[in-house]
């Protein structure tokens, strides 16, 4: 699914879950050091699990998705409750990020709004429809991807996991 293949995931975390105990393959580490990159080797992956009140406006985070996702040979996954987080740094952060994975959010549907009118000031509905139709199960996610060398009619995606039926949103 990640090509090439991660080799190491390192989970920062703000508050202990018993349920990370049970997950062998994953080191967990309380919150986000000033010192990541001793947790750097190899491919890996960092999850960085509802942090950015804490760090959004850590320079350190911003060099990381600048350029150490670039440069370091990992890939950085942030989970956020607010598409946009306040902080000059949370901005650049955003705008250094490939995927979102956007989930439904029964209290501030806005977001997905205000976010549609940036990435298709022309086709907002479009996005929209995309959004609610890839969301409509319970847990359902609609991914958008914002690499460079994405076709433009494969930006938009849900069910993307294996074993799954991948779905693609294009505009008519």
């Amino acid at each position: 699914m990640i090509e090439p293949a991660i080799e190491k995931v390192i989970w920062f975390y703000g508050i202990y879950q018993p349920l990370y105990d049970e997950i062998p393959d994953v080191t967990f580490v309380e919150g986000f050091p000033c010192d990541y990159k001793s947790y750097i080797g190899g491919r890996t992956l960092f999850v960085i699990d509802d942090l950015i009140a804490e760090c959004g406006n850590s320079k350190e985070l911003v060099k990381l998705y600048s350029k150490g996702s670039h440069h370091l040979n990992i890939s950085v996954f942030t989970i956020s409750q607010n598409i946009f987080h306040k902080g000059a740094e949370f901005r650049e952060i955003s705008l250094n990020s490939h995927y979102l994975f956007l989930f439904k959010s029964r209290r501030d549907v806005t977001q997905i709004a205000h976010l549609g009118r940036q990435l298709y000031p022309r086709k907002t509905k479009f996005f929209l429809e995309a959004f609610e139709d890839a969301t409509k199960q319970p847990f359902g996610y609609l991914l958008v991807d914002l690499k460079s060398n994405t076709e433009e009619n494969f930006r938009l995606r849900t069910s993307i996991l294996p074993g799954e039926m991948t779905c693609i949103y294009q505009p008519k």
